[in-house]
């Protein structure tokens, strides 16, 4: 893949923050939030599956998370991955 088409890919496409409290944008099959994360602002972008089952991309940290899970169809599924993810980042010490 060429980089011009994964960011095309990952850039904000459509604004969802108002209903979805784990994305602030959806575009090409992945979704960004701005994490906020020991004073300062990380972008993620990620792509989301059913169970949990997340990718998580954090370009400024040279990060990729990734989290299987098998809560499929449970109301807590994408609350437990992203606690995940929020604890690896404040895992993460900047530069």
């Amino acid at each position: 893949m060429s980089r011009a088409w994964v960011e095309q890919c990952i850039a904000n496409q459509v604004r969802i923050s108002a209903v979805d409290p784990y994305a602030d944008f959806y575009g090409y099959m992945w979704y960004t939030k701005m994490e906020s994360v020991g004073g300062r602002s990380v972008p993620v972008h990620f792509a989301s599956g059913n169970g949990g089952n997340n990718i998580y991309a954090v370009p400024s940290l040279d990060m990729v998370v990734a989290i299987t899970a098998s809560a499929y169809n449970q109301p807590y599924r994408h609350k437990r991955s992203h606690n995940i993810l929020l604890r690896v980042l404040s895992a993460t010490n900047p530069e």
